[in-house]
């Protein structure tokens, strides 16, 4: 019978010998340096392209915001403002 500690060892031995053959299938040792600088550069690249974005300047912003307040829909919206406004008093007096 074998002792506790010679089959924990042999496991151990077992696992080691599979996470190896795996290892070397997954990743050959040659490719470790190489796979590990191509992860840095793209997360590097991925960083740069997220956060390097050139901000709309105030001209532009500024201009869209001017157009979206222009359309015709939000004339007629600020044309019956009032209405509006007079009707939720309405409703808040009544209920």
């Amino acid at each position: 019978a074998q002792s506790l500690a010679q089959l924990r060892q042999s496991a151990l031995d077992k696992a080691e010998q599979r996470s190896s053959f795996l290892h070397k299938l997954l990743l050959p040792a040659w490719n470790h340096k190489a796979v590990t600088a191509f992860a840095s550069i793209a997360a590097l690249a991925t960083v740069l392209l997220l956060f390097n974005q050139p901000a709309m300047n105030n001209n532009e912003s500024n201009i869209a915001e001017f157009e979206l307040l222009m359309s015709e829909e939000n004339l007629e919206f600020y044309e019956d403002l009032e209405f509006y406004q007079w009707l939720l008093l309405e409703e808040q007096q009544s209920g």
